[in-house]
């Protein structure tokens, strides 16, 4: 099992070492439905690292992109997507969460030319839900957020090799726990639209506090 690397809520700047049963934390909170598709969001765009491009996602799910700033015609790309999505640093690829008909979520790639999308490809398939996925700046990882072991958690995925590693709540789906409660030592997962891979590593916003992690090396 993977172990996570200097988790820390950032407004105290306190690091937070984990090990394979638990993490030690200054908080503890209560999730948002672990492993539910992120429905009911507002129509989003995001724009690619040049700004060249802007991926709109509109309230039915349906994914669009155009050259941004421009008033012509968006290219359709794929149907039933969640908001939360995320292009390479080269702009060569749109990875996305895509809902099922078993009311989960499963990411999703698009390889993109010159802004133009190509066929839409399964990127991960796990029971559950996988979403509000983000992309390392180097681009060979991406970082998501997966409710598989019945805990919302962070998850790293690698590009090249496809070997996937969790980060947050490394063995607390074993903890014991009241009903209805996360176990001690919970990780919230990202707030929609709050989750950044930059070069210091992770960070995002949950319950109104700003947390960061370090991915570690490859």
């Amino acid at each position: 099992m993977a172990r996570g690397h200097g988790i820390r809520g950032a407004e105290r700047g306190t690091p937070l070492a984990t090990s394979a049963v638990m993490l030690l934390l200054l908080i503890a909170c209560t999730p948002g439905p672990v492993g539910a598709p992120m429905d009911g969001l507002p129509p989003r765009r995001t724009l690619s690292p040049s700004r060249r491009w802007e991926a709109m996602v509109a309230e039915g799910g349906a994914l669009r992109i155009r050259p941004a700033g421009q008033e012509a015609e968006a290219i359709p790309v794929d149907e039933g997507v969640s908001p939360d999505l995320a292009f390479s640093p080269d702009e060569s690829l749109l990875i996305y969460a895509r809902r099922t008909p078993h009311n989960e979520a499963d990411l999703w790639q698009v390889a993109l030319r010159d802004g133009v999308p190509e066929a839409p490809r399964p990127l991960l398939q796990w029971p559950g839900t996988e979403d509000r996925p983000v992309v390392s700046p180097a681009g060979d990882r991406v970082a998501f957020v997966s409710g598989r072991t019945g805990i919302a958690s962070i998850w790293l995925l690698d590009l090249e090799t496809a070997e996937t590693r969790q980060l947050t709540n490394v063995g607390l789906d074993e903890a014991p726990r009241a009903p209805g409660s996360p176990p001690r030592g919970f990780v919230p997962p990202p707030d929609t639209a709050s989750f950044d891979w930059i070069d210091e590593g992770l960070r995002w916003v949950a319950d109104q506090r700003a947390w960061v992690a370090d991915p570690g090396a490859r």
